[in-house]
């Protein structure tokens, strides 16, 4: 019998909220937070209790930690301040008040999702927000991307409502799913029957994301193709050069209304530069997965190994100032996490491929190769000239079809 686990997938709305409906958004968080203030009161009282039983054996005041902090206490609360409820936007109580006993404050509404409850999309592609009188259009592409998740076998279960003060108001929906836990078996099967595809991933701090496809057929690799991701640079240090020179005129003297602004602007697009190129790399790849996926193929996520001590020796090499260092830093981090996410989400075996020379030896002659350009390497036994990068998709693949066909040894 095959052992499955639930899977969480999320898809983010945006919602720009006008005038009328920013009023009502305010009002709603303000008696949120004033309520998780209150319940943040029972939530230390209940930790008193728990410490009084473990320390002395008995309850404290008569009452244990999970008396204190209940949903009838919630009901208490609501009944004693009836205008703290939120009309048709009532969350949870359990997911409330587990949050309020880890952390004691929310930052977002945790809405239920249905036709019957609070946020639903109606059969017009319009997004409703029940308790704050929203109703938007979606695009086509959101709703492409809902459509393709519902008939893989998720369903919405949740949705976080999410509002920092501005006029955009940020609508998390939860999907929910299942998926068959991968074997090594599997892929042994998918490679005997020529149904096995291997994703691999170059990442390069200057020279951006590099993602390669490629199918095995009769134990031999074929190239399908690869697709690049890559910062604008040039507009990051762009930013970053007039980012220091607000900061040494503030560290001279001080800046006016207008300049301090522009110092925010500027750091927020720097931010969301590097995060909407990553996120666009992200997409690609499950993109590429997901169309393997449809075909009854069986994928290998690869990636080369890049611990903090491996990203510090790549920016050493390229010379980076110490501004632009921070900006390719934070661009190379955090990748092996998200791949590992998705390659356990979207059905896929995830490998870490080790870095030894994966972009200078020739793929087909296994010859160390002559650079005869910035990315341009030259094989000198076979003539054959390749792009560096290039070079690492196919010697990761290479590496990936090496593991899979000694695990088909070992299980003769």
């Amino acid at each position: 019998m095959d052992c499955g686990y639930s899977v969480y997938v999320i898809r983010d709305v945006e919602v720009m909220l006008g005038e009328s409906e920013l009023g009502r958004v305010r009002e709603i968080f303000r008696r949120y937070r004033r309520l998780v203030r209150i319940l943040r009161r029972y939530c230390e009282y209940a930790r008193k209790c728990e410490e009084y039983y473990r320390k002395y054996g008995r309850v404290y005041l008569g009452m244990r930690s999970r008396e204190v902090l209940s949903r009838g206490t919630l009901r208490r609360v609501l009944e004693e301040h009836p205008e703290l409820r939120i009309p048709s936007l009532t969350c949870y109580h359990r997911e409330l008040l587990a949050n309020v006993r880890a952390s004691g404050g929310q930052k977002h509404l945790l809405a239920p999702w249905g036709v019957k409850k609070t946020v639903y999309i109606n059969k017009s592609g319009e997004l409703v927000i029940r308790g704050l009188n929203i109703r938007r259009k979606l695009d086509s592409r959101t709703l492409d991307r809902i459509k393709r998740l519902e008939e893989r076998g998720f369903k919405p279960v949740v949705a976080l409502i999410v509002w920092r003060g501005s006029r955009r108001l940020l609508v998390k929906v939860v999907f929910r799913g299942s998926r068959r836990t991968l074997r090594r078996s599997d892929l042994v099967e998918a490679l005997r029957e020529d149904r096995l595809s291997i994703v691999s991933v170059d990442i390069n701090s200057i020279h951006g994301v590099w993602i390669g496809l490629f199918r095995v057929v009769g134990g031999e690799l074929v190239f399908i193709k690869d697709v690049r991701q890559n910062v604008r640079w040039i507009e990051v240090w762009q930013h970053q050069g007039r980012e220091r020179e607000l900061i040494s005129k503030l560290n001279r003297c001080w800046l006016s209304k207008k300049e301090f602004t522009e110092l925010r602007i500027i750091r927020k697009r720097i931010r969301e530069k590097i995060k909407l190129n990553k996120n666009l790399a992200v997409h690609r790849i499950i993109e590429l997965i997901e169309d393997e996926r449809e075909e009854g193929r069986m994928v290998v996520l690869a990636m080369e190994k890049c611990n903090e001590r491996d990203v510090e020796e790549i920016l050493k090499r390229y010379r980076l100032p110490g501004y632009q260092r921070q900006c390719a830093n934070q661009f190379m981090r955090g990748w092996e996490k998200r791949l590992r996410e998705i390659a356990w989400t979207y059905s896929a075996w995830f490998m870490l491929i080790g870095q030894y020379r994966n972009s200078v030896l020739c793929p087909y002659c296994e010859v160390e190769m002559e650079r005869i350009g910035s990315r341009l390497m030259k094989c000198p036994h076979c003539n054959r000239r390749w792009n560096r990068d290039k070079v690492a998709l196919r010697n990761i693949a290479k590496k990936v079809l090496e593991r899979v066909m000694k695990w088909m040894e070992e299980n003769r």
